[in-house]
């Protein structure tokens, strides 16, 4: 990735030590000894975490971890645009860091890549990413698909819990699957259940836009995410990473991990501003500001209904109908 610039600040590890995990981060603060605690736990020790507009305070927290390796580039940030495909697509910085990570440096290898508010769940009785990917070897998979299942506090409000509280109790609550199914000709994945933010764009659809109109969104932009990803993946010369959530394969929902995303957390108020005012996200960064119109009106509305679900352990996923 040197036409890009992308240097090597600490090197704790080879990228190709045990089964690497790369994630692109900017100041999260709350995420990261959770996130660290997380993944070490379930069996990786190879943090290869690429630095995007970082202050001093959080590159010094990351450069006190002993298995924790920093990138960074000094000439592109998260959402400057490096070129336009023949398509017209244009690639930025993220798109292609995951990419090049997977269909380049980590080719022929087994490796992980998340983001820092996605956590990984192993599908029971399995507690190690090692033992996962032997059991996937064995039925000739080389990737691991993972529905993206939001998890959330009762109510928006109480996300400004206190930072040492982990994610999966500050916000223990997910919505029953299953999420996704295969169209029966094409085979194609499809979406059936949108989880907590797919009710909340619901709601917002009915009731506030007005409230969306002042922020210029237009109830057509109210589209939910594509919830699903390939967080744990082997590539060769026919199986590579395509943008943030693709493969290139045909691919089968058999034998699924999951990852607990969390978007609501103690930060969030900071990022929605950042992500807002650069605009350097999805679109211009619109579902931030779909957040943030949902934060002012939902604020205080308690978010469980009859399908909502308490999270304490992966058994609690396959009764959800997500793993298994």
């Amino acid at each position: 990735m040197g036409e890009i610039g992308v240097t090597v600040l600490t090197e704790r590890a080879s990228p190709f030590d045990g089964v690497p995990l790369f994630c692109i981060m900017r100041n999260e603060t709350y995420f990261l000894p959770h996130f660290l605690a997380h993944y070490r736990s379930i069996g990786i020790t190879n943090f290869q975490i690429y630095l995007d507009s970082c202050d001093e305070e959080f590159v010094a927290m990351l450069e006190a971890e002993s298995d924790v390796s920093l990138l960074t580039s000094s000439r592109y940030r998260y959402g400057d645009v490096l070129y336009t495909t023949p398509q017209g697509i244009p690639v930025k910085l993220g798109h292609f860091l995951k990419e090049s990570i997977s269909n380049e440096l980590m080719l022929g290898r087994w490796h992980a890549v998340v983001d820092a508010d996605e956590f990984l769940i192993l599908p029971p009785p399995m507690n190690a990413v090692a033992e996962y990917i032997a059991f996937l070897e064995e039925r000739g998979q080389m990737y691991s698909f993972a529905p993206m299942v939001d998890f959330y506090p009762r109510r928006l409000r109480d996300r400004n819990h206190a930072t040492h509280v982990a994610p999966f109790t500050g916000s223990p609550y997910f919505d029953a699957g299953p999420y996704h199914q295969l169209h029966p000709v094409t085979k194609q994945v499809l979406t059936i259940n949108g989880g907590v933010r797919g009710r909340i764009l619901e709601y917002l659809r009915r009731n506030s836009l007005a409230e969306l109109g002042k922020a210029g969104i237009r109830g057509s932009d109210l589209n939910l995410p594509t919830n699903f990803k390939f967080p744990l993946l082997k590539t060769d010369a026919s199986l590579k990473r395509f943008a943030h959530h693709w493969i290139n394969q045909q691919h089968s929902l058999d034998n699924m991990s999951c990852i607990a995303h969390f978007k609501f957390y103690p930060d969030l108020d900071w990022k929605l501003s950042v992500a807002r005012d650069e605009g350097q996200y999805f679109r211009s960064s619109i579902e931030y500001n779909i957040l943030k119109v949902a934060m002012d009106v939902l604020g205080d509305a308690d978010l469980l209904f009859e399908n909502s679900l308490a999270y304490t352990s992966p058994a609690d996923l396959v009764t959800a109908r997500i793993l298994g």
